[in-house]
């Protein structure tokens, strides 16, 4: 079986090591990454699969932003980076709390 890597620069934020797959964390083969924003240490990454939440110095997934009924390809910082804004392909969006990354 090949490599699979998700890599920010340098950063390698996930990879499939014991056995664990990165279609187990969301990102499956075909999935398209759109976006990628950055604020301190978070990683915001908007893809096919939904929008995820990163820790960018440990390279931990910190949380899946899941409450759209279909993929949010779209996701921001506010200008302080307490809140994300993510946007739907179903043309709805959502305000997440950025440090528990529950649904306000």
């Amino acid at each position: 079986e090949s490599e699979q890597k998700l890599v920010y620069g340098s950063q390698v934020l996930a990879f499939n090591h014991d056995g664990q797959k990165l279609s187990e964390i969301g990102l499956a083969g075909g999935a398209e990454i759109t976006l990628i924003r950055q604020k301190g240490p978070l990683l915001l990454t908007s893809s096919s699969k939904g929008a995820k939440l990163w820790n960018s110095i440990t390279g931990h997934c910190i949380c899946t932003l899941a409450g759209h009924s279909r993929p949010a390809r779209s996701a921001v910082f506010s200008g302080d980076g307490t809140m994300i804004l993510t946007a739907c392909v179903d043309g709805t969006a959502k305000l997440w709390n950025a440090s528990t990354g529950d649904c306000i």
